[in-house]
């Protein structure tokens, strides 16, 4: 079975924490619930949501418990804590609440760019940080910037993931280990959303995005 995974990112005010970069994908308050709209209810739609921004437990989280929605939460263990973003009370609240928690590395660099020693610390020892946190395995990992080649594929096998997202967009299956993703930008409405979902696996765009995932795979 085919699953359409959605990532979201920071939710209503951007303030001066925000960089440029991340404003591309910073979603208005009623942008976010109309979106959220769009995918209630659909079959084969999995929600998550990356970088620990303080906004997941201000905004997300009570939006997704008020439409009995799930989701995955990616966290940067190394970024809890600092302003604008969640602390680690807030993840094991989430936690508690049902959430799915997952790691997003320690300080959300790009994972291609790093040397063994600081890879292993950001797939590693960050899954080992966010399991003694939440006293429950963690088992799941996205990719920042939806950065990675096959020696970071190599190390997140070997630190023991189950399921990694990337940012690659298109559809996967539901038992894959790598995971592609769509990200829901600024500029996104619920009609793009629905454009996006309701894609066949054979329209031109996705193609291009598994020819381009292909490639990825093998650098």
């Amino acid at each position: 079975m085919k699953v359409a995974n959605v990532t979201f990112h920071g939710i209503g005010n951007t303030g001066t924490d925000v960089c440029a970069e991340e404003r591309d994908v910073w979603l208005r308050e009623a942008q976010f619930n109309a979106v959220l709209e769009v995918i209630r209810g659909r079959v084969g739609v999995c929600i998550t949501v990356d970088d620990g921004n303080a906004s997941d437990m201000e905004i997300v989280a009570p939006a997704l418990r008020e439409r009995n929605m799930g989701a995955s939460f990616f966290v940067p263990v190394g970024l809890l804590g600092q302003s604008g973003y969640m602390s680690k009370s807030d993840v094991r609240q989430l936690a508690e609440a049902g959430f799915v928690i997952g790691s997003h590395g320690m300080k959300h660099l790009d994972w291609r760019k790093l040397n063994d020693d600081d890879l292993r610390c950001e797939v590693h020892d960050s899954r080992q940080i966010l399991e003694q946190m939440i006293g429950r395995s963690v088992r799941e990992a996205s990719c920042p910037f939806g950065s990675y080649d096959l020696r970071v594929l190599r190390f997140l096998k070997q630190a023991g993931y189950r399921r990694v997202y990337t940012s690659d967009r298109g559809s996967a299956s539901r038992q894959a280990w790598l995971q592609a993703r769509n990200t829901i930008s600024a500029w996104d409405d619920p009609v793009s959303v629905e454009k996006m979902l309701s894609k066949g696996p054979l329209s031109p765009d996705l193609i291009m995005c598994r020819i381009k995932t292909a490639i990825k795979r093998l650098r």
